[in-house]
């Protein structure tokens, strides 16, 4: 039954996600939310390679965010890029648009490597949040990898046979379209 929806990004997490979900047999759509990143090309362009490759669908959603301008600490900065509920407004969104998914459960690519810098990419962020929704529109919330490190989500990734050069993490990519290599998310996929 095809009931998981993938909160996608492009990302090494998120498309680690949407593959598990899809040969299990649930991926229903990947969303993708435009909510003016500025990586917001290459991401886009990531997740509709993997899903044209993969069969799957995408559906893009938009949000809008007053701190957007945090992540634009520079390129090649270094430091997490917090915008305060961002996950929080991308799984409330996708989750609102479940119904219309035909999914039952949203899952992002929180993992143990973002906890320390990022709280809603902790367990009890999770669990709370799927409780919150389940009562309010009957959809679960889920971060499969949560538990996992950078190098392990990686080694899965490898299992699975993910194309990781397809995949795009940087925050802020250089005026050339490439990525900057020095922040946070491009360190930790070296």
């Amino acid at each position: 039954m095809k009931d998981v929806a993938v909160l996608f990004s492009g990302g090494l997490d998120s498309t680690v996600l949407a593959t598990i979900a899809a040969r299990a047999g649930r991926l229903a759509a990947a969303a993708f939310v435009d909510y003016g990143q500025p990586a917001v090309e290459q991401e886009r362009e990531a997740a509709q390679r993997w899903c044209g490759r993969n069969g799957s669908r995408l559906v893009e959603l938009r949000a809008a965010f007053p701190a957007a301008a945090a992540l634009a600490n520079g390129v090649g900065a270094s430091g997490p890029r917090v915008i305060p509920c961002r996950n929080l407004i991308l799984i409330a969104l996708a989750a609102s648009s479940a119904p219309e998914i035909g999914a039952r459960e949203v899952w992002y690519g929180a993992s143990g490597a973002d906890q320390a810098s990022y709280p809603d990419c902790r367990p009890e962020f999770a669990a709370a949040l799927s409780v919150v929704l389940a009562l309010d529109g009957g959809v679960v919330v889920r971060a499969p990898l949560v538990g996992m490190l950078r190098s392990e989500v990686r080694a899965l990734a490898v299992a699975l046979q993910v194309v990781i050069a397809d995949t795009w993490s940087c925050y802020e990519p250089r005026q050339d379209g490439t990525q900057c290599g020095e922040c946070d998310s491009c360190r930790q996929d070296r």
